[in-house]
């Protein structure tokens, strides 16, 4: 308890919509930086391994900006480039059949492919909190998609990351709530928000599904490390929400659930 003491009673309270930026997402990961050994470093950056995700996928297209925050810097991914087998396993899975032209799964965007190779692969992720959050995290997104297909009155099971009882359920339910509510109990609350066509009340109601997640599983321990990986999440959070509802709001979140709607597009979630 005491190793996080500081850092954690140094940080500032979050609140979601607040308006008000209390600490920049580079302030809080230098501070980090400073106050944890290596090793948690490293664990505390595994929370970003959808952007290095993104990033493997769409390093090569044109204007290409390398996303941040993510576990690999720039410069470590550009050299685990010359061999890929250095990648996280799932991930040198993904470079060896992309080399050889193999898609996995073929009828998959490739961005999907490397997520559901990332799921097969998660039972060796070495975090326990962090492998929880990322199979909530799955169920949500593929909630999210189901609802923006049937709102959209497309059928195509392929935009599913099929890798939990849930995710088939999105696929073969015809029952308004995929026949989950029980096992998924946020699976109201986003009906609730869908049916109102609010794409600002849809958005805040996916955040605040999340951090009640976290304050229920990661913060149990105020003085803990699974506490500053919930703080890492929830200030992503804020920082997100603060460029969702600035004057370009409406237009990012348009686009957004435009995404949702022809792809599982974790970059939104």
């Amino acid at each position: 308890m005491g190793n996080y003491y500081y850092l954690i009673s140094s940080l500032p309270e979050l609140i979601l919509d607040s308006g008000k930026r209390v600490i920049t997402f580079k302030e809080f990961i230098e501070f980090c930086f400073e106050q944890l050994n290596e090793k948690e470093f490293n664990k505390l950056k595994k929370i970003f391994i959808f952007n290095d995700i993104k990033n493997s996928v769409f390093h090569k297209e044109k204007n290409f900006k390398y996303l941040v925050p993510s576990f690999y810097s720039e410069e470590e991914f550009k050299e685990n480039l010359k061999d890929t087998d250095t990648f996280f396993p799932f991930m040198a899975e993904y470079f060896y059949h992309n080399k050889s032209e193999k898609r996995i799964y073929p009828k998959m965007l490739k961005i999907d492919e490397i997520i559901m190779l990332f799921y097969q692969y998660i039972d060796n992720f070495p975090n326990d909190l962090l492998k929880k959050y990322f199979m909530f995290e799955l169920d949500l997104c593929n909630a999210l998609t189901a609802l923006s297909l049937r709102a959209n009155q497309i059928t195509d099971p392929d935009k599913i990351i099929v890798y939990t009882d849930e995710s088939k359920a999105f696929i073969k339910s015809t029952a308004i709530d995929f026949g989950l509510s029980q096992h998924l109990e946020y699976l109201n609350k986003l009906l609730d928000a869908y049916k109102t066509g609010d794409l600002i009340k849809i958005e805040k109601t996916v955040e605040n599904i999340k951090w009640q997640w976290l304050e229920e599983n990661a913060e149990e321990l105020e003085f803990s490390f699974n506490f500053i990986c919930s703080y890492t999440i929830k200030l992503l959070s804020v920082e997100r929400w603060h460029n969702l509802t600035d004057k370009r709001g409406e237009e990012v979140l348009n686009n957004i659930m435009g995404n949702i709607s022809n792809s599982v597009n974790f970059e939104n979630f």
